[in-house]
């Protein structure tokens, strides 16, 4: 699984910073020192040791897009228009 940086590791988990730290000190989440001397956690220790980490919240709201009653009034609109539009068309001809 992909390793997190402390500021990424945050965001997933929702956590304090001193929270992460103090949960580092007490051996309840582990880690790894990575380039820098950074520190470094695994998706799946987060997991264990979290539960579910958090997604991004931009997806949720894109999800929803528009009542099904706005668009269907727009559409409705549209139809009508082009009804009257053929309506005028057969009468012509």
């Amino acid at each position: 699984m992909a390793w997190h940086t402390v500021q990424e590791t945050l965001k997933l988990t929702g956590k304090s910073r001193s929270q992460l730290y103090r949960d580092m000190a007490k051996g309840l989440v582990s880690y790894r020192t990575g380039k820098n001397d950074r520190r470094e956690f695994e998706t799946s220790e987060l997991i264990r040791a979290y539960g579910e980490l958090r997604t991004s919240e931009t997806p949720k709201r894109h999800k929803e897009g528009h009542s099904k009653s706005v668009v269907s009034q727009a559409e409705n609109a549209q139809l009508d228009v082009i009804q009257q539009k053929l309506d005028a068309l057969q009468q012509t001809v």
